[in-house]
């Protein structure tokens, strides 16, 4: 059952952000053995194709399809937020040992590290019970 992660990381989107035009970030989750990715993102944000590109970096297989949109989007916070859903056939990258991946993906424009930067924030599991916390950069 996805749905507490894709509230969850909605929640994180609403809460690590301000409300401003033009935030570009998504989140998703992906289940080892699953194709279904499901998430939320900032509606004048980053675009459908961008989305997938990004996502496809993490699917086993480099191809994440079937876009789609679930219900209507829903203003939180300042935010218009919309779920998805998509396919990965094969889920998620081996180099994610847990059952489980979390992404959030944001363009940063506040000076530091990653200003200018598409952030990735990776929530997974080392496959023992210990929760890691990963950040890297990616390109749309």
């Amino acid at each position: 059952m996805m749905k507490p992660v894709v509230l969850a990381v909605a929640a994180t989107i609403i809460m690590s952000t301000s409300a401003s035009a033009g935030l570009q970030a998504f989140g998703f989750s992906m289940k080892r053995g699953s194709p279904e990715v499901s998430g939320v993102f900032v509606v004048e944000g980053y675009s459908p194709t961008q989305m997938v590109k990004m996502m496809s970096a993490y699917c086993k297989n480099g191809r994440v399809q079937d876009l789609a949109y679930v219900g209507k989007p829903r203003k939180r916070k300042g935010l218009v937020l919309q779920k998805f859903t998509a396919t990965c056939a094969s889920g998620h990258l081996d180099r994610f040992k847990g059952k489980r991946s979390s992404y959030e993906i944001e363009y940063i424009t506040k000076a530091g590290e990653y200003q200018n930067k598409h952030l990735v924030e990776i929530t997974t599991s080392d496959g023992a019970g210990n929760i890691l916390y990963l950040r890297e950069t990616i390109r749309p």
